[in-house]
């Protein structure tokens, strides 16, 4: 008899546990539910036949706050200047990367470490040139 005792207080531990299972997780789900979804924030926009002139002035009006926050006319030669110098830094570190030439010779016996050396070198090369072609595609 004191067996089937505990087999029963087993048996409604189970259900009572299965019980408070059920509850917190309907809690849980209620509260989740209830939560107010954020609607400010949304980023980007919706763009339909109606509201596309709309949009178009926006955004030109948006451009020339922007440029008129840049002062571009204003610090023009400042801007001029600064590309300048950012071509003659990336032309600077294209001359600095002839240093890689030294592992090359170093590694001119062992052909793969050769060839990883002058892949790398020719990436680097290719990233700085790219930048000093941007930087003189540039127009203020």
């Amino acid at each position: 008899m004191c067996k089937m005792y505990t087999n029963m207080s087993i048996i409604y531990s189970q259900i009572v546990v299965y019980i408070l299972v059920v509850v917190v997780t309907s809690a849980i789900v209620g509260f989740l539910s209830e939560r107010p979804t954020p609607t400010e924030g949304i980023e980007g926009f919706v763009g339909t036949e109606e509201n596309i002139e709309a949009l178009n002035g926006e955004m030109s009006e948006k451009v020339s706050n922007m440029e008129d926050s840049l002062h571009v006319i204003k610090y023009k030669k400042d801007y001029e200047n600064t590309i300048t110098y950012g071509k003659d830094y990336f032309d600077a570190m294209k001359l600095s990367s002839l240093f890689d030439f030294s592992s090359i010779v170093k590694h001119q016996n062992d052909k793969e470490k050769t060839e990883q050396s002058m892949i790398a070198l020719a990436k680097k090369l290719g990233a700085l040139h790219e930048g000093s072609q941007s930087l003189e595609n540039t127009q203020l």
